[in-house]
């Protein structure tokens, strides 16, 4: 084929040199039946089935032939079922730990959220720019990270928006990094009562627990951290870390290896808070 030749070209001439076969085997069938009809006492001639065979095979080849029909399935060949995992952190912002924690996500693509102490985050505004600009979402952990669960709903009130108000103030010249303050109340402790929803669905948040807490508070080493997590995730789980407090050098090293091993298991890491309000788990 030159190289200027089309390949349609080639299969119309495929065609044609297939429909004067056609036609000089009709011609030479007519002759031999006319031949046959006008010689008194001999029987009509038929052709040959090994002939006929042979040119059926090759009419076979040059015939398009329709697909079989395919049975639609709703599944996508090779397709996975996504599996996230929500990261968060708790008693942050601290100018040490966190902006390695943040570095640590940002090397796997990994988002999270933050719940933040309002009294860190007024004196640690620079961190809190860090990770707003790192695309981590900022929630909330009290003002003064105490019990929420008897507390009068003035107090409750107080220490949930000062935070707030101390995380917007960090963030108040950039107007683009907004959304990454989410309307979200974890209690310090864990500690909840009836009246932390109450109180929080008055102020138009969500409250905020976890399902796999990895005991970094208790200073375990990093490689049970990673243990404890692997041992007990499953998609859709709210793992607990803390990134203040105190040293938080196992936690960094901790989550460098749950993150190493959890992207080799196919899974995925979203924040469990959004601008859009908390996931809700088993719903996605």
């Amino acid at each position: 084929m030159s190289k200027f030749d089309h390949p349609s070209k080639h299969l119309v001439k495929k065609g044609l040199s297939l429909f004067v076969l056609l036609i000089l085997l009709a011609v030479n069938l007519n002759l031999v039946h006319a031949a046959s009809a006008s010689m008194p006492g001999t029987q009509e001639l038929v052709p040959d089935s090994a002939v006929l065979s042979e040119f059926d095979q090759f009419v076979s080849q040059w015939t398009l032939k329709p697909s079989p029909p395919t049975q639609a399935t709703g599944i996508i060949p090779n397709a996975q079922e996504k599996k996230w995992v929500y990261l968060t952190f708790d008693d942050g912002p601290d100018p040490e730990w966190t902006p390695q924690v943040v570095e640590m996500l940002n090397k796997y693509n990994a988002k999270a959220t933050f719940y933040v102490i309002g009294k860190s985050a007024k004196s640690n505004a620079d961190t809190i720019l860090l990770m707003a600009q790192a695309g981590q979402n900022i929630a909330n952990h009290s003002y003064n990270h105490i019990s929420l669960a008897a507390l009068s709903w003035t107090d409750f009130y107080l220490e949930v928006k000062d935070t707030e108000l101390a995380v917007r103030e960090a963030l108040v010249d950039y107007p683009d990094l907004e959304n990454q303050i989410v309307s979200c109340v974890r209690p310090p402790y864990g500690e909840t009562s009836p009246n932390i929803w109450t109180f929080a669905s008055r102020m138009h948040y969500d409250v905020s627990m976890w399902s796999l807490d990895t005991r970094d508070w208790s200073g375990v080493s990093a490689e049970t951290i990673r243990e404890t997590v692997l041992a007990n995730v499953k998609p859709e789980s709210i793992i607990l870390m803390h990134d203040g407090g105190k040293n938080r050098t196992e936690t960094v090293r901790g989550l460098g290896l749950l993150l190493h091993e959890l992207v080799r298991q196919g899974y995925t890491f979203e924040s469990y808070c959004t601008a859009d309000g908390q996931v809700r788990v088993g719903q996605n």
